[in-house]
């Protein structure tokens, strides 16, 4: 009778995860390289989580991914600032097992808003180049998605949740630009946020111990009046 209500328990926690209209992403990666496009650079975008994995293409806009080709001095501070992505096409992915069509996805808000917390010095010149990192954060604390799956069903309303803090890598390379002379110019850059990982408090691991202690105890007793 213990196994059946367990066993009925877990499948009910199953489903209800299967069924969830909300998903957790833990991970949003953003890349992209300068020379890709005209004025702007593609950016591609990925994000995973528990049930759930996207992707798709965005236009980047940042202080230095402007063409024609921008040039910074050595010793010039700078900060890269925000990093709008406008997206570029529709999603692809899975969410809870639903896998969709990426010719038939879309949503609103699925543009992430990165900005750049501090700014740095540009070293003198190399022939290597160089990459900086800076904490960064995502202003964008959730999307709001719709689409069509592979089955053909439409779904509505599934809201994504997402990391907000992370950190903006970029790399330079030192050269000779045709339309602002000598000096370092972004050559790619990616923003990466990962959620925390959550530590179950002193509560929380007492009260989930308690719990199978009271379950071994009932276990306990059922195999007492059987003998």
């Amino acid at each position: 009778m213990l196994k059946r209500a367990l066993v009925i328990a877990a499948l009910s926690f199953f489903v209800t995860v299967a069924r969830a209209d909300s998903f957790d992403v833990t991970q949003i990666t953003v890349s992209f390289v300068q020379f890709t496009g005209f004025p702007y650079p593609a950016a591609s975008v990925t994000m995973s989580g528990p049930n759930a994995s996207l992707s798709y293409t965005a236009v980047a806009l940042c202080d230095a991914c402007v063409l024609p080709e921008q040039s910074f001095a050595p010793g010039t501070r700078f900060s890269p600032g925000g990093l709008p992505l406008n997206p570029d096409g529709n999603w692809t992915g899975e969410l809870g097992g639903m896998a969709f069509d990426n010719s038939n996805s879309g949503g609103s808000g699925l543009g992430l808003g990165i900005y750049t917390l501090r700014s740095f010095v540009f070293p003198q010149p190399s022939a290597t180049p160089f990459t900086v990192c800076l904490p960064a954060v995502n202003e964008q604390p959730a999307l709001e998605l719709f689409g069509e799956t592979t089955s053909g069903n439409n779904v509505q309303n599934i809201n994504v949740k997402l990391p907000t803090s992370g950190r903006d890598c970029t790399t330079w390379s030192y050269g000779d630009y045709p339309y602002e002379g000598p000096g370092w110019g972004l050559v790619s850059g990616s923003f990466t946020v990962t959620a925390p990982t959550v530590t179950p408090e002193p509560g929380t691991m007492a009260l989930a111990g308690s719990g199978l202690l009271m379950l071994a105890m009932i276990k306990l007793r059922l195999l007492k009046r059987k003998t």
